[in-house]
């Protein structure tokens, strides 16, 4: 049976523990949580928030997730792409906490009764960067 061996290696490239990182990592995903609360809040494209008002058009249809332009998102903050690139699912986490957040302290209202208190949220990414085979790199 020689020819029929597996191999296996943990080359550590997911990380579900969040107790691996440093200590100012938890700094860092707070940081990237509120500038993506910013983002949300601030960026805009043809004078219209656009991320602010999905999010509202959203919710008031019942419909909560947000989808994200990693272009937009690239423009805003390098870094935060950078990070969540690194570390995806810890990311994505911190960035639908700040969409829930958002949520609560800006759109819900307790007078609407079309608007349901304590919602959770779903981001969407998306990008329109072309992937690459390995052997073009």
């Amino acid at each position: 049976m020689d020819g029929h061996r597996v191999f296996y290696t943990d080359q550590n490239l997911v990380n579900n523990n969040v107790d691996n990182y440093g200590p100012g990592d938890e700094e860092s995903f707070a940081e990237a949580e509120l500038k993506f609360m910013h983002f949300v809040r601030e960026w805009k494209k043809n004078n219209t928030y656009i991320y602010r008002e999905q999010l509202k058009a959203n919710a008031m249809r019942h419909k909560y997730f947000l989808k994200v332009d990693m272009g937009d998102l690239h423009s805003f903050d390098d870094p935060l792409v950078s990070m969540f690139r690194n570390n995806p699912t810890d990311v994505i986490k911190r960035f639908e906490s700040a969409v829930e957040i958002i949520y609560r302290n800006d759109i819900y209202d307790d007078a609407d009764p079309e608007l349901e208190e304590g919602q959770k949220f779903q981001v969407q990414i998306h990008s329109e960067e072309n992937p690459l085979m390995l052997r073009d790199l």
